[in-house]
């Protein structure tokens, strides 16, 4: 009965995980979509206000722009390789979910993904012996 509801869990989980990718941009907009959030508007009001930068002329604000928005988006590259490549290992892993529970520690999430990796483990097991 307990391997059933091992296998239940699994499977639940397995549906309800987004992929590595989808992880990892849920992780990286709550750690950068505030700064991202304040930062584009602000962007396009000084890049539009005749006070700022809207005066220029045309051609020397599609300049501007193209420069800000290569440096916006160098920055989120960056950032999200950082994020990608330092929880790699748990973005690839089954268990992936885990990462997706807010206020976690570091050590909660060693412990949950521990018992998630056992319980994958056992859950293979007894689908292979049955």
């Amino acid at each position: 009965a307990f391997s059933v509801v091992q296998q239940g869990i699994i499977t639940f989980l397995r549906e309800v995980s987004p992929t590595p990718a989808w992880c990892c941009v849920i992780m990286w907009l709550r750690q950068h979509g505030a700064v991202l959030g304040v930062t584009i508007p602000l962007v396009f009001h000084v890049l539009l206000q005749p006070r700022y930068l809207g005066s220029l002329p045309v051609d020397s604000l599609v300049t501007i722009a193209v420069v800000a928005g290569a440096v916006l988006g160098s920055s989120c590259c960056r950032t999200f390789w950082g994020l990608w490549l330092e929880k790699r290992d748990h973005l690839e892993s089954p268990y992936r979910v885990l990462l997706l529970f807010p206020h976690m520690s570091s050590k909660a999430r060693s412990r949950a993904s521990d018992a998630m990796r056992l319980a994958f483990r056992k859950g293979a097991s007894v689908t292979t012996t049955t």
